[in-house]
C-alpha cells in the first residue's frame, strides 16, 4: 500500500515541533542535564513520524475492525498502571522505565476515539435517543472509572469532554440534551462533595482566586500571567525563565515560556499555526461521507482543540491548572507519540 501523506495535518504538524525545539532549547542550555531532555524531545518527535509513517500502510477499515480490540488493549494498560505505575504529584499514571516515563491514558484517548466513532456509526440509527445515551455512557464509563482511579483530572477532564462533542456530533435531541445537562449537574456536586480531593478544589477555588494564596496555590497562574507579558512585543526578556519563577516551563507552562521567548508576534504566530491545523482537519470533516471517518475526525479534532485551548486558558489564567500539555511543543514522550498516531488516521 503506498503512503499517502495528508500534508495539510502533517506540515503544520511538523512545523509545532521546530517550534517545541527551538523552544526548549535555550530552555535547556543552562541545566545540567537539559540536553538529555532535548535529545529526548528529538527522539520523541522522530517516533512520532515514524509510527505516522507506518501506520500510513493500514488501510483504516482495517483500524475500524480492530478498534474494540484496541480499547480492550487501554483498558488493560490502564489497569497495569494502576498496579504497576509510579505515582508523581499525586497522580499513578505513568510507567516509569527510568530512562523513559510512558503515560498510557494518553494513547488510550486516542483508543477510544476509535473505538467510540465505531460504536456510534454501527449502532447510533437503531437506537432512541435515551437508549443511546444510557449505552453510550456504559460504553465510556470503565475508561473514566480508571482515570478517576489515577487521579488524573486532566486526562478525565478530556475523555469527558470529548464523549459529550462526539456524542452531540452523531445527533442528539434537545430533550436529551438537557436530560444530559442535569445528570451533569448532579455528578459535579457528587465530584465536588465526595469524590474531589483537597487538591483538586484548590485548583479550582485557585482559578476562581488566584491572590487569595499568592505564595501557594495562586503562584503558578501568577507567574504564568507574569511570563507572558515580559515579552512584550518582540520578546527576549528571559528573566522570568531565568530565575526560575515559572514553574513547569517545559510543560504545562511552556506557552507563558514560548511568550517570553519569542512575545506577542510569536504567541500570533503560534495561534495562527495552530488555526491552521485545526482548519484543515475540519476541512476532512466536511468532505469526509464515511460516517465512521466523520465521527472519527471530530473526535481527533476535539482531542486537539480542547488541549490547546485548555492548556493557554491555564496559561492565561482563564482556567484551571489541570495539568493538561501543550500539543506538539510540551516537553513529553506520551502525549507527542499519541498525537502523531491521532493525525495518522486523518485521512481522504
Amino acid at each position: 500500500m503506498k503512503i499517502q501523506i495528508n500534508q495539510n495535518i502533517f506540515i503544520p504538524a511538523i512545523l509545532l515541533t521546530f517550534i517545541s525545539i527551538v523552544t526548549l532549547y535555550p530552555l535547556y542550555l543552562s541545566q545540567d542535564i537539559g540536553f538529555v531532555k532535548l535529545y529526548k524531545q528529538i527522539f520523541f518527535i522522530f517516533l512520532g513520524i515514524i509510527l505516522y509513517l507506518l501506520l500510513q500502510l493500514v488501510d483504516i477499515n482495517k483500524i475500524k475492525g480492530y478498534s474494540y480490540f484496541l480499547y480492550i488493549l487501554g483498558l488493560l494498560l490502564l489497569i497495569s498502571v494502576l498496579i504497576f505505575g509510579t505515582e508523581i504529584r499525586g497522580t499513578k499514571a505513568w510507567f516509569d522505565f527510568k530512562i523513559l516515563k510512558f503515560q498510557p491514558s494518553e494513547i488510550v484517548r486516542i483508543f477510544f476515539i476509535i473505538a467510540f466513532a465505531k460504536f456510534l456509526s454501527d449502532f447510533y440509527y437503531k437506537w432512541s435517543d435515551i437508549k443511546k445515551l444510557f449505552l453510550s455512557f456504559l460504553f465510556l464509563s470503565p475508561l473514566i472509572f480508571l482515570i478517576f482511579l489515577e487521579s488524573d483530572l486532566g486526562a478525565l477532564v478530556l475523555v469527558g469532554l470529548i464523549y459529550l462533542g462526539m456524542l452531540f456530533s452523531a445527533g442528539i435531541s434537545k430533550r436529551t440534551i438537557l436530560i444530559l445537562l442535569i445528570l451533569l449537574i448532579i455528578i459535579s456536586n457528587i465530584l465536588w462533595f465526595f469524590i474531589f480531593k483537597p487538591y483538586h478544589k484548590q485548583r479550582i477555588i485557585t482559578f476562581l482566586n488566584p491572590q487569595k494564596d499568592p505564595k501557594g496555590a495562586g503562584y503558578n497562574i501568577i507567574q504564568s500571567k507574569i511570563t507572558i507579558g515580559s515579552g512584550g512585543i518582540f520578546g527576549g526578556d528571559v528573566s522570568q525563565i531565568r530565575l526560575k519563577f515559572l514553574p513547569e516551563q517545559d510543560t504545562d507552562f511552556i506557552f507563558a515560556t514560548f511568550c517570553e521567548q519569542y512575545g506577542f508576534l510569536g504567541a500570533l504566530f503560534l495561534l495562527t499555526l495552530y488555526f491552521i491545523f485545526l482548519k484543515n482537519i475540519i476541512s476532512q470533516i466536511i468532505i469526509s461521507k464515511d460516517f465512521f471517518k466523520n465521527l472519527l475526525f471530530i473526535g481527533i479534532f476535539l482531542n486537539f482543540w480542547i488541549q490547546i485551548a485548555i492548556n493557554i486558558g491555564m496559561n492565561l489564567g482563564i482556567l484551571p491548572v489541570i495539568g493538561v500539555p501543550l500539543v506538539f511543543i510540551s516537553y513529553g514522550g506520551s502525549n507527542m507519540i499519541a498525537s502523531f498516531l491521532a493525525i495518522s488516521f486523518i485521512r481522504k
